[in-house]
C-alpha cells in the first residue's frame, strides 16, 4: 500500500514537471523544447527506473493528454518521442544493458526526431523543406570549407543529408545518454557512471565489412551519384553508408591518436597538430584521422593500447 501511494505521488509529481513545462514552453513559442530535448526524458526514466515500464504508461499518457490541450504540435511531437525515449531509457539502465546498446537506442531516437522535424513539420506547418536543406548545406560548405560554386560537390553535400541526419544522430546519443546518466547517478538511481568513451571501441567485424562497402563506392559513386532512378538510390545508398563509416572511423582514429600520443610521451606534439587540424578542420583531416582509426580497429590496436598488451 504504501510503495503504491509512493508511486502515485511520483507519477503526479513528474506530471506536474511537465506541466510546468509546457507553459513555460508555449509562453516562448516551443523554443524550449529543442533546446533541452536531452533532458526531456529524465524523469520518466526515473519513473521507469523505478517502478518498471507497464507501471510508467500511466504518466506517459497522462502527459500527453494534458499537452495536447493548450501546445503546438510540435511540443506535443518533441514531448511524446522524449516520453518513449525515457521509457525505453529507464527499462534498458533497470536491466543493467551495456552502454553501447543505451547509447544506440538514444541515438536512433535523435535520428528519427530529426528526420521527422525535417519531413513532417514541412508538411504539417506547410514551409519548404528544399530551404532547410540548403540551410544545412551552407553549414557544411562552410564546417568543411567547401567552394560552393561547384555543381558537383553541390550535388555530393546534397545526397549527404542522411550522412548529417547520422552524425547529428550520433552526437546528440552521446549527449542524451550521459547528461540523464550523470543526474541518475547523483539521485542514485545507477551505481556507476557510463562506460568512458576512450573504451567504447568498434568492433572488428565492422572494419572488415566496412573494407566491402570501400569497393562499391569506389564501382559506383564515380558513375552513378548523379544518376536518378534505381542505381541512382542504390548509390545513394552506399555514399551515406560510405560517409557515416568514415565518422564513425573518425571519432575511432581521433581517440586513439591521443591515446597512442600518450603511451609513446608525445601529447605536445600531437595536441598542436589536433588544434591546427581543428582550426583548418577539412574533408582531409576528417578522411585522414579516419584511416588511423581504421587501422588500429582492424589491427585491434585500441585495444592494446587500453589495456597494454
Amino acid at each position: 500500500m504504501r510503495n503504491d501511494t509512493k508511486r502515485l505521488v511520483e507519477g503526479a509529481l513528474f506530471v506536474g514537471i511537465y506541466c510546468v513545462f509546457f507553459l513555460v514552453s508555449r509562453f516562448l513559442g516551443g523554443f524550449l523544447e529543442s533546446i533541452a530535448f536531452f533532458i526531456l526524458p529524465l524523469p520518466l526514466a526515473i519513473f521507469t527506473r523505478r517502478y518498471g515500464y507497464k507501471k510508467a504508461l500511466i504518466p506517459f499518457f497522462a502527459i500527453l493528454i494534458l499537452g495536447s490541450f493548450f501546445n503546438l504540435m510540435s511540443t506535443i511531437f518533441y514531448v511524446l518521442t522524449a516520453n518513449v525515449l525515457g521509457i525505453v531509457y529507464g527499462e534498458l539502465i533497470r536491466r543493467n544493458s551495456s552502454d553501447i546498446k543505451i547509447l544506440l537506442v538514444c541515438a536512433l531516437t535523435s535520428m528519427v526526431v530529426n528526420t521527422l522535424t525535417m519531413v513532417i513539420f514541412a508538411n504539417l506547418f506547410n514551409y519548404d523543406i528544399t530551404t532547410e536543406i540548403n540551410i544545412i548545406i551552407e553549414y557544411i560548405y562552410k564546417l568543411m570549407r567547401i567552394n560552393g560554386d561547384d555543381e558537383y560537390l553541390k550535388i555530393i553535400v546534397a545526397k549527404s543529408i542522411p550522412t548529417f541526419i547520422f552524425f547529428m544522430g550520433i552526437v546528440e546519443g552521446f549527449l542524451i545518454h550521459f547528461a540523464n546518466s550523470f543526474v541518475l547517478y547523483r539521485l542514485k538511481e545507477i551505481n556507476k557512471m557510463p562506460t568512458n568513451i576512450v573504451y567504447l571501441t568498434l568492433p572488428q567485424n565492422m572494419a572488415f565489412a566496412y573494407i566491402v562497402v570501400i569497393i562499391l563506392y569506389l564501382v559506383f559513386i564515380p558513375n552513378y551519384l548523379g544518376v536518378i532512378g534505381v542505381w541512382g538510390i542504390i548509390s545513394t545508398i552506399i555514399f551515406n553508408v560510405f560517409w557515416s563509416g568514415v565518422l564513425l572511423f573518425f571519432f575511432q582514429g581521433y581517440i586513439s591518436s591521443v591515446l597512442f600520443a600518450k603511451r609513446k610521451n608525445r601529447m605536445q606534439i600531437y595536441l598542436i597538430l589536433v588544434i591546427a587540424g581543428i582550426f583548418l578542420f577539412t574533408v582531409y583531416f576528417v578522411l585522414i584521422e579516419a584511416a588511423i582509426g581504421f587501422v588500429f580497429v582492424i589491427s585491434d590496436y585500441h585495444k592494446k593500447l587500453l589495456y597494454n598488451k
